[in-house]
């Protein structure tokens, strides 16, 4: 009967080794809480006009007090960029709020989230809140500062004029826009802005390259083979001192080519540039680039004087095999 025995034990601690692992395999583990960045851009009292950024407000106060019950801690967005840089090790989940663009409808959300003690950020688009009286659709300074001056809102830089950069066509015009990828401050930087719907390739410029101008800023007039001197007229907005230039290349004359022009470039009269513009090496070919935005560094900074009237001159000293060519909108002006 020893051996029956044996064979019992065995069973039995077979069974409760398989019992042990059952019971901790089914055994509740806490779901890892991950912190958060919310953004959000309009509101609305009005659950018919909500949109793609436009949020319910109750929906709105739905989100977040589902957070505050789940333990998150709700912070300023520069301490959770603090977290972010790995700078501090919070004890427990955090989350932060950013509203985009300082709308119109930004109280709805502001006043709310300050009678709840919760921190937040408004990311401002500087030209959008005008000097005197705003865009419409967009709030104003006082306001903001209001908002602000109650304690729990930090002001965040959305640029100042990033937005009116890239251009659609709307109503058969041609409309600026923002830029949603490599953004014009990055050289040969790729860009997007396409609507919804729109089944374009995202590189077709066909509506800016039509209802645009290809404006001639330097190179060679193909036509006369001599070399090309033009001239833009501007009005300073601020006192700021330039020691660069940044233009939005369209196609070029022919387009596809290109050539190491040197040009001059003056400022009412003075000089602050000889530079050599290169082409730039592709897989198949070198040219000039096209629809990319492109830096030329100036020789000597410049001091520009608010509400002064300005003429920047291109003066090509070598002839070459094509026309430099940027973006222009005809018959436009404007507080741009």
């Amino acid at each position: 009967m020893r051996p029956k025995a044996t064979y019992y034990l065995i069973t039995i601690i077979i069974f409760l080794l398989l019992f042990s692992n059952a019971a901790y395999a089914k055994a509740p583990s806490s779901p890892q809480l991950n912190n958060i960045a919310l953004c959000y851009h309009g509101f609305t009292t009005n659950p018919d006009e909500k949109s793609e950024y436009v949020i319910y407000l109750d929906d709105f106060k739905e989100q977040i007090n589902y957070l505050k019950n789940k333990g998150f801690t709700f912070v300023p967005p520069s301490k959770y960029a603090e977290w972010y840089a790995q700078k501090n090790n919070p004890n427990g989940p955090i989350a932060t709020i950013i509203i985009d663009d300082a709308r119109e409808s930004v109280g709805l959300a502001a006043y709310w989230l300050i009678e709840q003690q919760i921190p937040f950020g408004i990311a401002v688009i500087g030209r959008r809140l005008g000097t005197i009286a705003p865009e419409e659709g967009y709030t104003s300074w006082a306001e903001l500062n209001q908002i602000y001056s109650a304690g729990y809102c930090e002001i965040l830089n959305h640029t100042y004029n990033l937005h009116h950069f890239s251009l659609r066509l709307q109503d058969n015009a041609v409309v600026s826009e923002p830029i949603l990828e490599g953004p014009c401050y990055i050289d040969n930087g790729e860009f997007i802005y396409i609507n919804t719907n729109d089944s374009r390739w995202y590189w077709d410029f066909a509506h800016v390259d039509q209802l645009t101008w290809g404006f001639p800023l330097f190179g060679t007039d193909i036509n006369t083979m001599q070399p090309i001197t033009s001239s833009i007229q501007f009005k300073a907005k601020t006192n700021v001192t330039v020691n660069k230039l940044r233009a939005w290349a369209s196609l070029h004359t022919p387009y596809s080519s290109g050539y190491d022009a040197t040009v001059k470039i003056s400022i009412n009269g003075t000089e602050v540039a000889t530079s050599t513009i290169s082409t730039t090496e592709y897989d198949t070919r070198s040219q000039w680039p096209e629809k990319e935005f492109v830096t030329i560094n100036f020789d000597r900074a410049y001091t520009l004087q608010a509400n002064e009237t300005y003429t920047i001159t291109f003066t090509t000293q070598n002839t070459g095999n094509a026309t430099f060519n940027i973006y222009a909108i005809p018959n436009f002006s404007g507080d741009y």
